[in-house]
């Protein structure tokens, strides 16, 4: 266990850790060094000058008249041009390593290896030893009788078999500098909260600050050769330095950190998706997707919606190339809103995600995606029914909004299986909404069937008949409190629809029954002078009245029968322009109806 800390801390590549490897190195070396030695002088008494009884009575500078040092300072000549001639090799081989890890990988690796104290050392370990040996040569030369040159040439010969030795771990740990994973985990480093602050308040200059982006190119240059290992170690550094980012609170200004980030793995993402790389894509989404919990988890709802963003954008680059990861896109997305709008202050948050769900489904649709689309209007049900058990209205209304423009455009693009399931949830949400009192919801979901219905008279009969009886139905069962206001939102999503079915020539059993259901909601609101206030309407959607269709007449007041009897009137002059007699029975039918609801006025 001590053995494998001191290894990852001695692997660790700072000047300190470094430093302290070599210097282990050197003392191995010495330790080795001196047993062979001390072997040496066991076996052979005489093995050196100094106890040799012959020449122990002569001095340094006699032994080297006589010509003791001619072979050791041949020997010294040679080791230091070695050692020179070594140092040139392995510089000049490093610098070609990382000029093709550089044009490999990202330049940024440049400023990695520059960094990287191993060469630092190992440059200062032969410059030393080199002039060590040029020293050693000039004292033998002029024979200098107080120095010990017995040891001194022992030292040189020593420091010379260490700065070889030190060839062994350097070239070892540069091949592993040459791995991406090992330059991923340095690089790692730099993903910080200040490191990045620093980066955008710098963005202007031409300066390498960027901590991520330098492991977004190893990622592309991974990704171009289908480096599916290196993919992923990127995402997992990002990812995990993301998240430890976002366990500590973060100042206001500080959100835009996390953005910087999501959008790097967003672009990627979306690059992934155009070349139809699924495999890369889906580690994408599933980085995001944790990253997504841990924004809601430390109640970072900025952070959380910037990640629904890359989600959806993904999503929508999917399903444009149509990829089946579309569909886990979609379910991944929905689990995060889930999670979401169980904390009130996340509700904006999670309608803004409910956006992306829709763009996905937008084209999905497009490109005839039909179970992934399919899937989008399952989830949104499921988020609902959430919805409604948390009380969620203005989520619900979202929702609602949502559902009705997926059942226009799964009419357009020909699934009216998913327009029909849109209707389906429609009918059964916007009655619970009804009993719950909550009549904003139920505004937004008569006003999307009428959008639907309008859509369907083009070339969908069944679900247009669908939507007009859901709209009968609801304003048969309203009860009496509910029903001057809710009714008024029928008639207009009636208009919507009658207009478009008189445009579109649709059968006379349509228009049948759409003058049916005004002249009952004329007669029965006639009959105690029921009035519509869409200044009390307007009060309880507050700001969301905007995209209703009712706030395009203004916040008045009138009486819903009137606006049966004008809605009805309407129709007839549209019938009237028709170039054929096609509904002459039916302009009857109105006149019919206006006279019966005048009638029971008071």
């Amino acid at each position: 266990m001590v053995l494998e800390k001191l290894k990852r801390y001695l692997d660790k590549p700072l000047w300190v850790n470094r430093i302290a490897y070599y210097l282990l190195i050197f003392i191995l070396v010495l330790s080795g060094f001196a047993i062979v030695l001390i072997i040496f002088y066991k076996k052979i008494p005489d093995f050196s000058i100094i106890n040799n009884t012959v020449f122990a009575q002569y001095n340094t500078t006699e032994l080297r008249n006589m010509g003791f040092f001619d072979n050791e300072r041949y020997l010294i000549s040679a080791l230091v041009q070695s050692l020179a001639a070594t140092i040139a090799l392995v510089v000049s081989l490093s610098l070609i390593a990382i000029q093709f890890a550089a044009e490999s990988h990202s330049s940024r690796i440049i400023e990695f290896y520059k960094r990287n104290p191993d060469m630092w050392i190992l440059m200062g370990i032969y410059i030393i030893v080199i002039f060590y040996g040029l020293a050693l040569l000039k004292v033998i030369d002029i024979g200098v009788a107080d120095i010990n040159m017995e040891i001194a040439i022992y030292s040189a010969y020593f420091l010379g078999f260490f700065a070889f030795i030190c060839l062994i771990p350097y070239i070892w740990n540069t091949l592993n500098l040459l791995k991406i994973s090992t330059a991923i985990k340095w690089l790692e480093e730099d993903i910080t909260r200040e490191k990045i602050l620093e980066a955008l308040k710098d963005s202007e200059d031409i300066i390498e600050k960027d901590p991520v982006q330098p492991i977004i190119d190893i990622m592309n240059s991974a990704f171009e050769r289908n480096d599916y290992e290196t993919v992923r170690n990127g995402l997992k550094v990002i990812k995990k330095n993301t998240i430890a980012i976002l366990e500590n609170p973060l100042e206001e200004n500080e959100e835009k950190i996390i953005h910087y980030i999501i959008q790097h793995i967003a672009e990627f993402g979306i690059y992934g998706a155009s070349k139809k790389k699924e495999i890369f894509v889906r580690d994408i989404i599933n980085s995001l997707y944790e990253i997504g919990f841990k924004t809601i988890e430390n109640e970072h709802k900025y952070s959380f919606r910037k990640v629904a963003t890359a989600m959806g954008e993904v999503g929508e680059r999917a399903a444009k190339n149509e990829l089946e990861i579309t569909f886990d896109i979609v379910t991944k997305l929905t689990d995060l809103i889930k999670e979401a709008i169980q904390r009130e202050e996340f509700e904006s948050s999670a309608q803004t995600a409910v956006n992306e769900l829709k763009d996905i489904l937008i084209a999905s649709a497009e490109n005839k995606l039909g179970k992934t689309t399919l899937n989008v209007v399952k989830r949104l049900e499921e988020l609902w029914t959430q919805a409604i058990e948390g009380n969620l209205k203005n989520f619900s209304t979202k929702v609602a909004e949502t559902l009705g423009y997926i059942g226009i455009k799964a009419i357009k693009e020909n699934f009216p299986t998913v327009a029909s399931e849109a209707v389906r949830i429609l009918k059964n949400k916007g009655t619970i909404a009804l009993e719950y009192e909550d009549d904003m919801t139920a505004s937004w979901t008569i006003e999307a069937l009428g959008n639907i219905g309008a859509q369907a008279a083009k070339n969908n009969l069944d679900i247009l008949l669908k939507i007009v009886e859901i709209l009968n139905n609801t304003a048969i069962n309203l009860p009496k409190r509910k029903f001057g206001d809710v009714t008024w939102i029928i008639v207009k999503a009636l208009e919507n629809i009658g207009i478009k079915a008189i445009e579109e020539s649709a059968e006379e059993k349509v228009l049948e029954h759409i003058i049916n259901i005004l002249e009952y909601i004329g007669i029965e609101s006639s009959k105690v002078e029921l009035e519509y206030n869409l200044k009390e309407i307007g009060s309880r959607v507050e700001s969301d009245i905007g995209d209703l269709e009712i706030s395009k007449v203004g916040l008045v007041s009138g009486k819903v029968g009137e606006e049966a009897n004008r809605v009805l009137g309407l129709f007839g002059a549209k019938m009237k322009e028709s170039p054929t007699n096609k509904y002459e029975n039916l302009i009857s039918m109105i006149l019919l109806s206006s006279m019966k609801i005048t009638c029971e006025k008071k």
